[in-house]
């Protein structure tokens, strides 16, 4: 549909998992790159859409919200998978699919899981989680949108109004992390980018790993219990997100059982 999507994959010739990430408002492609390309490393095609043009949507006014982006990468990735003159064919598994991104681009995630465009935050979150797991993350030092820490505030406020008490036992798990104001302060590393507070996430070592374990216990090992991606997830022991001093507060919701037993539950830390 003449927009670009930029595609990492595994150089071995069978079906990986999908994660399409969306970008956030005026981003580039290299704020990320690190990160997409450990995703792909650890057996994931990786899909990189853009709304215009890479330099286009650098522009301020260059935006979406509704997940459009994301959907239509998912078209691509299914045709590509099937065509036997793409890069892509047969390196796809369609069944097993992470809708992720960043800022604007993570409102694109849990619209495309949606695709019913709502005015209530909340109702969002609900329906996504009622479909798949969930994961969404923050830093205490977050300032897009109202002064640190009250941006980090509200968006706990929307996951436990959407997810708190009242889960159904048809909810998949969710979780909400929050990284602390020392984990998320500038370190230079990613220069000429930032990556303090709202941009933490181009970081590799602080939310990065936890995103990982969730794609891979998900994705790649449909939930299972036994694995070690749920005892790091759901767990308490070293190791855990729950030990992890990266991480200020964490709440895991969810009644839903993952496959051996291990339920998802709402804590504080």
């Amino acid at each position: 549909m003449h927009r670009p999507i930029v595609v990492l994959h595994p150089t071995a010739h069978r079906a990986f998992p999908l994660l399409v990430f969306m970008h956030g408002a005026t981003a580039k492609i290299e704020m990320y790159l690190p990160v997409l390309e450990l995703y792909s490393s650890h057996g994931f095609v990786v899909a990189f859409p853009y709304i215009e043009s890479p330099s286009g949507d650098t522009r301020p006014l260059t935006l979406n919200t509704n997940g459009e982006y994301i959907l239509r990468a998912l078209d691509y990735a299914s045709a590509a998978a099937s065509n036997a003159s793409s890069p892509l064919h047969g390196r796809v598994d369609m069944g097993s699919v992470v809708l992720a991104g960043h800022s604007m681009g993570g409102t694109c995630a849990v619209m495309a899981g949606v695709r019913v465009p709502a005015a209530h935050e909340e109702h969002d979150l609900r329906t996504v989680s009622s479909r798949s797991p969930l994961l969404l993350t923050t830093a205490t030092n977050d300032g897009a949108f109202w002064p640190a820490p009250l941006t980090a505030q509200h968006e706990r406020g929307c996951f436990k109004g959407a997810l708190g008490g009242g889960a159904t036992g048809s909810q998949h798990p969710a979780f909400f992390v929050q990284f602390s104001t020392a984990a998320c302060a500038e370190d230079g590393a990613r220069r000429p980018f930032a990556d303090a507070g709202h941009d933490c996430a181009f970081k590799a070592g602080v939310e990065t790993p936890w995103v990982l374990s969730a794609m891979k216990l998900y994705a790649q090992q449909r939930g299972r219990a036994s694995s070690r991606c749920a005892s790091m997830l759901l767990g308490g022991g070293a190791g855990s997100l729950k030990a992890d001093p990266l991480v200020e507060l964490s709440l895991v919701a969810g009644e839903r059982e993952l496959g051996g037993g291990v339920r998802g539950k709402e804590s504080e830390s």
